[in-house]
């Protein structure tokens, strides 16, 4: 048998000598399998990792499990319900026993707070040195406070009849730490509850709500007319000893917080179950104990009125887990529409280069080709040979290859978390991806070899010259159509949940750019065999370099494509990514009006602070405009254009030069006025004012399709605010600010304006909601790393190949006088043409399918502005560097190889 033969036998440890060639073919199966498995893995972690912060933006530890109901200590009007403390004991007790020891869910939170309550300072006179407070109590609540001249205290909670104060309530009290106050009841003949100030703490009114707080949003910060009072913290015994003492009702919430430690979204839907079937046992239980003390203090009590005993508060209970369990579920299954075809691009370029090592594998094996072809052995069995000689590197590398991969995706993914079955398709995928890649071996080198078995008297038939690119171009075509019509043209909204980048975006320039590459690759060969008897005016150095070229001129282009097409993926990817990031931001910014946009209670001049950063806008929606409903928009014409948003990237005209040319005629002339939409020059303006309805002509100056501050889908009319103001004030103030929305805040804080509400522009489009979009090019550009390593391949596969000619070209050449510094130039000259068109070849590419796809970037083109591209010069100027880099380095090392080349060997040799 054929397979007993020697060359069969020594076939899998011959690479290990060629160790050039054995460490490409390892790098190739490291790169294959690595992108195979990365796939689900990567799946796995941004669906974890969305789920973690679905889970922290659902107000952790505010609870995955939420127990509601009321502690009634205010009774009626002969005092406290003699029963009050036995049902706030049912509260604490019954919710924790029914719950238990849940997987994934930490203990409980309880948390009481009360309606306002007066404190006075010991001694003061009636209405002098007063406070009104929220009495709160949380489980934990000091270790979530910042302290004003107070020792934090090792204990978690305030200590027993103590009371941490915030610092605006001490102020106002004229107390510190150690002093004692005294909290009084709305009935003056209930006597005083005094409690000593066990520390002063930072009012959370004054900064933005820590997430420890966060279920507490409404009782920390004003939210239209209600007002908020500083919190006064106090542990559960004296929370419950101050409402029963003063008769002050408490809100009593237990909350159960998720342990996202090691959770993975695979233990998700059980621990949903079983949330669901918590949120009906706890009400029930609670109500029952509560039922059942009720009755019993009742029989004893049979004069006594059961109406005011609390039968009114019923114990709620619900999940909030539901929604993050949801999200997740929602990237998970959006992301393979993108990731996949990433993931089947890199695959695709790996095996191209474990293509070329089965070619290359060829060219070190050509005699004992022709010595094994002449003794009857077909190009089959030749394949099946390189196969086994690939075997060992080829398999270390695949293995290595899945672990690096489920390493890398743990170190710099989304999450560390991966699901077991996502390790299990991993596996599955690496496998599949190797065991190709094994076959790709096996056929080229069986393809080269009957090329070379009938080289002699067949000659190249017209299908040998068919451009085979184009079939791949045309699938990459009829894939776009068929995406186009299967997500029916641009849409992007995955479930009416998540945002997705429309696949044809990804697919088709992927499949795009590895056709070009090969038609680059093929025209490259043309050219350079049609050049190989020119180049007689050339230098010393660019002429060898110019033989070497067209001495192998498959090897130049598969290094020219290997550029080409890891440069075309990144710049594209970078573009899109730009683009749709940078689109996203001005959609928010251009609903919004600008960064910061705050309602105020009445008409404030623009603090100092925020001098040059904010404006006054009075806004007026739903006004008539030629008959159709409008919002009316009074603008300072200087100020205005400085704070509003605009992107000068965005279709003119620009909204600042339309703005800076309104002014105020004065009375009885018509406003001048900016239009976001279109009406009839001369239209007039109705509105419906306390004082008289208005209705005055407008004279437009100017439109624009989209202005800033449109809303609610009502066109937007831009006025002089002293024009509008001239007419009514009886819309909303508003401050539109540029910059950060913590220092704005705090400006006005500082100013003492506290405004009605406040819109932010970041906080128009949920985190989640744009998550897929964000890990698509994460994945995208951890791809692209890897794809940059078959080009490095292939820069070795060259130079090896190139090694036997130019070591006698070196040898030779240096006896007819060349000089070592032209030797080094014409190797950099050679490395230089192939790379460099490389990388043109791949802008070029990226350019081209940016023009003709940038109309499908926007996730959500429904909302204007529909794309602003962003052109990706940072990471175009790294990739140019990194590649001069790499050529400076190849050329050096393959200079000192030369140089070390024994001259009578070489001599010999040829």
């Amino acid at each position: 048998m054929i397979w007993t033969l020697d060359p069969w036998r020594r076939a899998p440890f011959l690479l290990w000598r060629r160790r050039p060639v054995a460490i490409v073919l390892a790098a190739a199966a490291g790169v294959l399998s690595a992108a195979a498995a990365a796939g689900p893995l990567f799946v796995s972690s941004a669906a974890n990792e969305t789920f973690r912060q679905q889970l922290t933006k659902q107000c952790q530890p505010g609870g995955a499990l939420h127990a509601d109901g009321f502690d009634l200590f205010s009774g009626n009007s002969s005092g406290a319900d003699p029963i009050a403390a036995q049902l706030f004991d049912i509260h604490g007790t019954t919710r924790t026993a029914t719950v238990g020891a849940v997987p994934h869910v930490l203990p409980p939170l309880r948390e009481l707070s009360s309606a306002h309550v007066r404190v006075i300072a010991p001694g003061a006179a009636a209405g002098a040195s007063e406070v009104y407070v929220t009495v709160m109590s949380k489980t934990g609540s000091l270790a979530h406070v910042d302290r004003v001249n107070s020792p934090l205290p090792a204990r978690t909670d305030p200590a027993p009849d103590d009371v941490w104060l915030a610092d605006t309530a001490a102020d106002g009290l004229h107390v510190r730490t150690g002093d004692t106050v005294d909290f009084a009841a709305a009935d003056p003949a209930l006597p005083l509850v005094p409690l000593r100030v066990g520390g002063v703490f930072k009012d959370l009114n004054r900064e933005a709500t820590p997430p420890f707080w966060c279920n507490d949003e409404t009782l920390i910060h004003t939210e239209g007319n209600s007002p908020v009072f500083p919190f006064a913290l106090v542990d559960t015994a004296t929370a419950a000893k101050v409402a029963s003492d003063i008769h002050l009702d408490l809100a009593d919430h237990t909350l159960w917080p998720v342990d996202l430690h090691a959770f993975n979204v695979e233990d998700a839907p059980a621990l949903v179950r079983r949330l669901d079937q918590l949120s009906r046992e706890v009400p029930a239980a609670v109500n029952a104990a509560r039922d059942t003390a009720l009755q019993t203090y009742l029989t004893g009590h049979p004069a006594q009125d059961p109406g005011f005993l609390g039968f009114r508060s019923r114990d709620t209970a619900a999940t909030t887990f539901h929604l993050p369990a949801e999200r997740a579920r929602f990237v998970a299954s959006i992301l393979p529409s993108t990731v996949t075809p990433i993931t089947l691009a890199a695959v695709v370029v790996a095996l191209l280069l474990v293509g070329g090592s089965g070619s290359f594998w060829f060219e070190r094996r050509k005699r004992e080709v022709d010595v094994l072809l002449a003794h009857g052995v077909g190009p089959i069995a030749l394949g099946a040979k390189a196969i086994l000689e690939s075997v060992l590197p080829f398999g270390v590398g695949g293995v290595a290859g899945w672990f690096a991969s489920s390493a890398l995706v743990r170190a710099v993914g989304p999450s560390s978390l991966l699901s077991s079955r996502s390790q299990l398709e991993g596996v599955l995928f690496a496998a599949i991806a190797v065991a190709a890649g094994f076959g790709c071996i096996g056929v080229v080198a069986s393809l080269r070899c009957r090329q070379r078995e009938r080289a002699s008297f067949v000659r190249p038939t017209t299908i040998s010259r068919v451009p085979w690119e184009l079939f791949v171009l045309a699938g990459a075509a009829v894939g776009a159509v068929v995406l186009s019509a299967a997500s029916g043209g641009a849409t992007s909204i995955g479930g009416g949940a998540v945002a997705r980048v429309d696949p044809v975006v990804l697919v088709a320039p992927l499949l795009g750019f590895v056709a070009a590459s090969a038609a680059a690759a093929r025209l490259m060969m043309f050219v350079l065999r049609r050049a190989r008897r020119g180049g007689d005016r050339l230098g010393n150095s660019s002429w060898l370099a110019w033989r070497r070229l067209t001495g192998i001129p498959g090897a130049a282009a598969l290094l020219m494509a290997a550029v080409a097409l890891p440069t075309a993926v990144g710049v594209y990817g970078a573009t899109v990514n730009a683009s749709v990031h940078r689109t996203l931001n001005d959609q928010n910014r251009m609903l919004i009006g600008a960064d910061v946009v705050v309602d105020l209670p009445q008409r404030e001049k623009v603090p100092a602070a925020l001098k040059n950063r904010a404006s006054l806008v009075l806004r007026r929606d739903h006004p008539t405009f030629g008959g159709d409903p409008f919002s009316v928009i009074g603008v300072d014409p200087a100020a205005f254009a400085k704070t509003a948003f605009w992107d000068g990237a965005m279709p003119a005209p620009s909204m600042p030069s339309l703005v800076r040319k309104l002014h105020d005629d004065g009375p009885g002339a018509p406003i001048e006025a900016v239009l976001s939409g279109s009406a009839a020059n001369g239209s007039t303006l109705d509105m419906v004012d306390p004082k008289g309805d208005v209705h005055v002509s407008v004279n437009v100056i100017a439109s624009a399709t989209n202005l800033p501050g449109k809303q609610g889908g009502y066109p937007a009319l831009f006025v002089d605010r002293a024009a509008l103001e001239r007419l009514s004030t009886a819309g909303t103030y508003q401050f539109w600010i540029h910059g950060d929305v913590t220092s704005a805040l705090g400006a006005l804080a500082a100013a003492g304006i506290a405004p009605t509400f406040v819109r932010t522009a970041d906080s128009v489009t949920d985190g989640s909601y744009v998550q897929p979009v964000a890990y698509t090019f994460s994945f995208l550009n951890a791809l692209v790393t890897l794809i940059g390593a078959v080009a490095g391949g292939a820069l070795l596969l060259y130079l090896d190949a190139r090694s036997r000619a130019r070591r006698v070209g070196y040898v030779l050449a240096r006896r007819m006088g060349l000089s070592r510094l032209a030797h080094l130039a014409s190797i950099a000259i050679e490395l230089g043409v192939a790379m460099l068109a490389g990388l043109a070849a791949g802008v070029a590419f990226s350019v081209g399918a940016t023009a003709l796809l940038s109309s499908r970037f926007s996730v959500d083109p429904q909302i204007p502005p529909h794309t602003v591209l962003s052109y990706p010069w940072r990471a175009a100027a790294i990739d140019a560097g990194v590649l001069l880099v790499v050529i400076v380095v190849a050329t050096i090392a393959a200079q000192f190889a030369s140089e070390r080349t024994p001259a009578a060997e070489v001599l010999r040799e040829a």
